[in-house]
């Protein structure tokens, strides 16, 4: 009973994750599809690029939301079929499934984006206090050198961090680098960017022709 009890916590976070709501809104807005438009990434900041910041705040409180709320929901499902047995670890198999859905939706050809905004969610309702911890880092390396995508990968390092510092088990912590993880691989082209200094900076003009 366990097993299904995973299992359905994942299938819960997973279609919560699904819903790709930069896709909806700017296919609703303006009639295109964001994967095929500014970086291809289905998420808040290409959602910025493309549609504005109006749709792009929108698209990030709901990719957000859409993390934390299936950690909050599937418990109370796993707790109707398993009694509340492995409710820690539905809260845990619900956030990782939230996250694969929003980076590989099934309603959207798993075409999705890199899963920060969700994860965010996921992180703040699992470990809200380590998530925040873990933000204060990022927003001043945003401030610092306004690089959006090193802002996220800072902060999925320091989540896991956080955590061992806070005294989190160490399950929750291994979970949270898992994610972590994940995150740097969606990140991978971002990565050789920075590498070669050619990351874009929050802010600044692309000249014409360039990426």
């Amino acid at each position: 009973m366990d097993v299904i009890a995973v299992v359905i916590a994942v299938l819960i976070g997973y279609v919560f994750g699904s819903v790709s709501f930069s896709t909806l809104l700017v296919r609703k807005k303006m009639g295109i599809d964001i994967r095929t438009h500014g970086s291809g990434n289905a998420g808040a900041t290409n959602t910025l690029r493309v549609g504005g910041w109006r749709v792009a705040m929108l698209v990030l409180v709901l990719d957000i939301a859409k993390g934390v709320v299936p950690v909050l929901f599937a418990p109370v499902v796993v707790s109707m079929v398993d009694g509340g047995a492995v409710v820690d670890v539905a809260v845990l198999c619900a956030g990782l499934g939230a996250v694969l859905g929003h980076n590989w939706p099934i309603f959207f050809g798993f075409r999705g984006g890199k899963g920060v905004a969700t994860t965010i969610g996921v992180f703040l309702a699992v470990l809200p206090l380590s998530s925040v911890l873990a933000g204060c880092v990022a927003i001043g390396v945003l401030v610092a050198v306004r690089i959006v995508s090193l802002a996220s990968m800072t902060f999925a390092l320091c989540v896991p961090i956080a955590a061992v510092l806070m005294g989190e088990p160490r399950y929750t912590v291994v979970w949270a680098s898992v994610l972590g993880a994940l995150l740097l691989a969606r990140h991978r082209s971002n990565i050789i960017k920075l590498w070669r200094g050619t990351e874009h900076r929050f802010g600044a003009r692309r000249h014409r022709g360039g990426q």
